[in-house]
């Protein structure tokens, strides 16, 4: 049996950071009620995309199966009328007593879209509008329609849940670093010292390659105690966990001075 399926306004969420403007996620958001970052994230969950800009049939049926919504194709045979490349206003005019209240995913002009009943929603509209809205593309030759169903009622996605742990993970250890190179930077300035990064401090691998250069006296003492044997200071560090540490060492050589 069946649950109800309705289409909502796409949920853009309060802030900045819950927005994603595109088609993809904005059908979503209008099934789930979910933010469209959150229906991005979705997405790479599935995609391992950095980015949703624009979105396949597949990565699109993964994330509502993961939210509990079944996509069944509608074939040429479903409805009187219906071939490839008609137009998104003569499949509307068609099927009118055929859709009533069911909800339709529709892929017209490259573009993402939602029909129930006289009742349409997209990225473009943002809220439930009529078809004659002059945000609704009629003229569009229509790609595929899709008939969207819920047997069980809608559910949170375990894929969004870990991809917002894995998200809160990054922009833990981001937030991190960020206090580590405050750190550093201010001890350089702090004690004469300066600090060359020679990567990208977001590399893949996550750690940065590190020069620490200091004024004349420390550089004497290092140079002596090289030439002794003793002690060798080594001024080059990966990643800003051993940048401090080297930094803090040569602070504790200057109080020799």
């Amino acid at each position: 049996m069946y649950k109800a399926l309705n289409i909502h306004p796409v949920n853009h969420g309060t802030r900045k950071a819950d927005k994603n403007g595109f088609c993809g996620p904005a059908v979503i958001s209008a099934l789930t009620g979910l933010t469209t970052m959150d229906c991005s994230r979705l997405i790479r969950a599935f995609s391992q995309r950095e980015a949703v800009t624009g979105t396949t049939t597949r990565e699109v049926q993964n994330a509502l199966g993961a939210c509990g919504i079944r996509m069944s194709q509608l074939a040429e045979s479903n409805v009187s009328g219906f071939e490839r490349n008609i137009t998104l206003a003569r499949f509307l005019k068609i099927s009118s007593q055929w859709r009533q209240s069911r909800v339709f995913l529709i892929d017209a002009g490259n573009h993402w879209q939602l029909v129930q009943g006289r009742r349409f929603v997209c990225c473009q509209t943002e809220a439930v509008v009529g078809f004659k809205h002059p945000r609704v593309h009629r003229r569009s030759r229509v790609r595929g329609v899709w008939m969207l169903t819920v047997s069980e009622g809608l559910r949170m996605p375990k894929e969004l849940l870990e991809a917002k742990k894995t998200q809160k993970k990054r922009e833990m250890e981001r937030k991190s670093a960020l206090q580590k190179k405050k750190k550093l930077l201010t001890l350089c300035n702090q004690h004469n010292f300066e600090v060359e990064c020679r990567d990208d401090l977001w590399d893949r691998e996550g750690e940065s390659h590190y020069s620490l250069y200091f004024d004349r006296s420390c550089e004497k003492i290092i140079g002596d105690r090289e030439e002794r044997g003793e002690n060798n200071f080594e001024r080059y560090a990966w990643g800003l966990d051993e940048a401090l540490k080297k930094a803090l060492e040569m602070i504790e050589l200057k109080k020799t001075l």
